[in-house]
């Protein structure tokens, strides 16, 4: 499987629903059968890509599972309940079962969490869950660089309020929280046991609610979305500037928010947003509703205020059984990775309720010789996605 990546190299991650592990020409996802909201146990192991050596499976679990977060350097894959359970899982079957710090619920519009969000800091082998702990909102450190794991104590944020995704900057050691609002809290990752906390009150820039976070590691620019607008938050977080402070400091960077109209008009309750690591592409989508899915082209190289190079909105068609596209709920079931195969950047979402996932290349979208756009817009002509850009995984029933 091979030792991580060295600190130089080491990539981004964020949080979301369905975990992504890579192992070769392997791609294989991890889909928790529940959300915050639907109270349904299991996980399917779902193979994407490659030659596979196992069959596609359902893991029973004890709990509702709402996120699952692979490092895809040591073949590990962890997943959390809307509880305090943990699942630490290997090829088909849950090898072990920890309890995190979590007491007490995050309520966010569609459901209730104690853990809520987990993603991999990839340079120390160590997952970090966003939680709800006696003291207030969380992270908690699950170290797993050896053969026993170990959980730290749970690092209070000093902006009380969790937000719905996380990410991980493991080269620039960052740990990205946007909350609901218009807070976008930073922690220095340098000390894990004691991290310095950096917030950013972005309320001159008209945001509804910072929602999905992702970021591009080769440029250090991160993608906030905003919820139920239109709007991409783009920030170049290798000019960033932090100012300490007790309890927490204050950090500024080039900043845009970023208008895309196309999106707005047709991406209902946009949140989930993901990046191809070693691309510069990505994803966005809603949440409960529309079909809706946008491509977005990142700028190649940092420097200046951040923009969109490119973006385009189209539908996802029909599921295989003839029902409409209907995006999944939070935690925002979007992953996004580079094909071993082509080399494309590919979308993996699940439908609501899961049924389905969609398989799309978002290198092929961004292309408008292979999706054609309306004139003068970003958006598709045809409105939904052409079978050469768009398959289709059926979940186990």
């Amino acid at each position: 499987m091979g030792g991580l990546p060295p600190p130089s190299e080491a990539r981004c991650q964020s949080s979301s629903a369905i975990a992504l592990l890579k192992q070769g020409a392997d791609v294989i996802a991890y889909v928790p059968e529940g959300s915050w909201y639907l109270q349904h146990t299991g996980i399917w192991r779902m193979h994407l890509e490659g030659p596979a050596t196992l069959p596609d499976a359902a893991i029973p679990t004890p709990q509702v599972v709402n996120s699952c977060a692979s490092n895809s350097a040591r073949g590990q894959t962890v997943c959390i309940a809307n509880d305090t359970d943990i699942y630490l899982v290997a090829d088909a079957a849950i090898q072990s079962t920890l309890t995190s710090a979590g007491s007490g619920t995050a309520r966010f519009s569609l459901g209730n969490c104690t853990d809520c969000n987990l993603a991999f800091d990839l340079a120390k082998d160590t997952a970090i869950i966003g939680l709800v702990a006696a003291a207030g909102p969380a992270f908690q450190p699950l170290d797993l660089s050896s053969a026993t794991p170990k959980l730290g104590a749970p690092i209070i944020s000093p902006a009380g309020r969790l937000g719905e995704t996380l990410g991980i900057d493991s080269k620039r050691k960052l740990l990205l929280s946007p909350s609901e609002g218009d807070n976008f809290e930073i922690a220095d990752l340098s000390q894990l046991a004691d991290p310095a906390f950096f917030e950013d009150q972005a309320g001159e820039l008209d945001i509804n609610e910072l929602d999905g976070v992702a970021e591009d590691c080769a440029t250090g620019v991160a993608v906030v979305s905003d919820e139920l607008t239109g709007k991409l938050l783009l920030t170049d977080l290798t000019q960033a500037t932090f100012t300490p402070g007790t309890p927490n400091g204050s950090w500024s960077a080039p900043t845009q928010l970023q208008d895309l109209p196309d999106f707005s008009a047709a991406i209902a309750r946009s949140g989930g947003v993901a990046i191809a690591e070693g691309s510069h592409f990505g994803a966005v989508a809603g949440e409960i509703a529309g079909n809706a899915l946008g491509a977005f082209q990142l700028p190649a190289s940092s420097g200046g205020v951040p923009a969109l190079a490119d973006w385009v909105v189209c539908g996802i068609p029909d599921d295989p059984d003839g029902t409409p596209w209907a995006m999944g709920l939070d935690p925002h079931p979007l992953s996004a990775y580079v094909s071993p195969s082509t080399g494309h950047a590919m979308a993996v979402v699940a439908n609501s309720p899961p049924t389905f996932l969609a398989l799309i290349d978002l290198t092929d979208m961004i292309n408008a010789a292979d999706l054609p756009r309306a004139p003068g817009t970003h958006t598709c002509s045809a409105g939904i996605l052409p079978p050469s850009l768009v398959s289709f995984i059926s979940l186990p029933a």
